[in-house]
């Protein structure tokens, strides 16, 4: 008996890995496409669910392997692509159609507008934000020398500089090529120093003057105006603006 038994188990073993599942209660047969079919009217699969701490000590997931993230982290589906964990959609997760990441950067991929707080009202600018808006602040940078100045590139988009001394009150503008559209505000907060701001030797053009001020260098005072300027690059020179 226990032979038969045993005959019988390797036999539907075979069939069952050449076959599909399907589990119903209506008795209906497994989609061919399908590995396992599982259908119900009244109930869903579950996943496993675990924090974002016991997702990643799973030794060597596969490629495709699904979990549920559960609190204190961000909640939602996520999938292992092969490299990383993606989100699938969730309230922890990133709409893929819209928007879509590069390294560490995201970016929107959506060809209208995107508002924040704009409620069911469409926005009417590329970005529209109901509430208030906020710049970072770089304050109390010090200076370099006319060969060497301190860049600016790294730094947020209001800029407190402090130079130390007549020598080292340098300070260098990106290249206008690489960051067209991006705005500066600098300010010379020291009261005794000079701050020279300077191109990588792109014009700068102020005002309403057609022509571009003497070389590349634009000087703020320590105690006279202008102490602070606004500074739009173009994509091929800088337009600077005085805030007297």
């Amino acid at each position: 008996m226990k032979i038969i038994l045993y005959l019988v188990a390797i036999l539907t073993c075979n069939y069952l890995q050449a076959q599909s599942v399907s589990i119903n209660t209506d008795g209906s047969t497994a989609n061919a496409s399908a590995i396992l079919d599982v259908k119900s009217t009244a109930k869903g699969v579950l996943v496993p669910r675990m924090t974002k701490t016991e997702k990643n000590t799973i030794p060597t997931p596969a490629t495709g392997l699904l979990i549920y993230q559960t609190a204190p982290d961000s909640t939602g589906f996520q999938y292992y692509d092969g490299a990383k964990w993606v989100w699938i959609l969730g309230s922890g997760a990133v709409d893929s159609s819209k928007w879509a990441n590069n390294g560490t950067h995201i970016y929107n991929k959506n060809t209208g507008n995107v508002g924040i707080n704009t409620g069911a009202t469409a926005p009417y600018t590329s970005l529209q934000v109901n509430g208030s808006l906020a710049v970072g602040v770089t304050m109390g940078l010090t200076g370099g020398t006319s060969g060497s100045p301190v860049p600016l590139l790294g730094t947020k988009a209001y800029i407190g500089l402090l130079p130390d001394n007549n020598t080292t009150n340098f300070y260098q503008l990106p290249a206008a090529p690489t960051c067209a559209g991006r705005i500066f505000y600098i300010r010379n907060n020291s009261t005794s120093v000079l701050a020279n701001v300077v191109t990588a030797g792109e014009a700068m053009f102020t005002g309403s003057s057609p022509t571009p001020v003497g070389g590349n260098t634009y000087t703020l005072q320590a105690n006279a105006a202008v102490k602070t300027i606004m500074c739009i690059s173009d994509g091929v020179n800088w337009t600077i603006a005085r805030l007297d």
